[in-house]
């Protein structure tokens, strides 16, 4: 049966009008502060894991390992020139990266053998509504987390099939974050 079509547009209306409005209100309820992403651990020996990391300004990155026999040397995106050494010994060694742009890093003895690329990007202006701290604004994982939180789902619930890849945050993180951001 075809309907016609003022019956049609109204309905249409109905159906879209309180997405549209729901969409503008979380965009007007969430405020202004950024997102934030984890610190990042590299196991560093042979073969680094990860050998790239992404973190945000201000993050830090340590390399968990013999440092003895591993010193960290900063490098170019080449791993040919030999930078700095900036750690020499023990097991464990942490660097806060302010600046935003691409960091290399290789072992001062094993050269580009032993390669970590560090990636710091500043929060962008969307950055608040990366709900699960993947690093990415997504509507069909942010958005849905947005919606089912207002719509009072929590737990598993509020997650299920709904997490970006590499999400930083769980249900319980994803609620807290959530419940300083959204006006009540």
């Amino acid at each position: 049966m075809r309907l016609p079509c003022s019956r049609f547009v109204t309905e249409l209306r109905f159906v879209v009008s309180p997405a549209r409005v729901l969409f503008s209100g979380v965009a007007l309820m969430l405020s202004a502060t950024s997102a934030f992403a984890a610190n990042e651990t590299i196991t560093w020996g042979f073969g680094p894991t990860p050998s790239s990391v992404s973190i945000s300004v201000g993050q830090t990155v340590t390399w968990d390992g013999d440092l003895v026999f591993h010193p960290v040397r900063v490098t170019d995106a080449t791993f040919t020139t030999l930078g700095t050494v900036v750690s020499s010994g023990g097991i464990s060694y942490t660097r806060s990266f302010p600046t935003p742009g691409v960091y290399y890093f290789m072992c001062a003895l094993h050269g580009a053998s032993m390669p970590t690329t560090v990636n710091v990007c500043s929060p962008g202006p969307y950055a608040v509504l990366d709900v699960d701290g993947n690093g990415q604004v997504d509507a069909t994982t942010d958005g849905v987390l947005t919606m089912r939180y207002l719509l009072g789902l929590r737990g598993s619930a509020l997650t299920a099939g709904a997490l970006g890849a590499c999400a930083s945050r769980d249900a319980s993180a994803i609620e807290t974050y959530l419940s300083t951001r959204v006006v009540p």
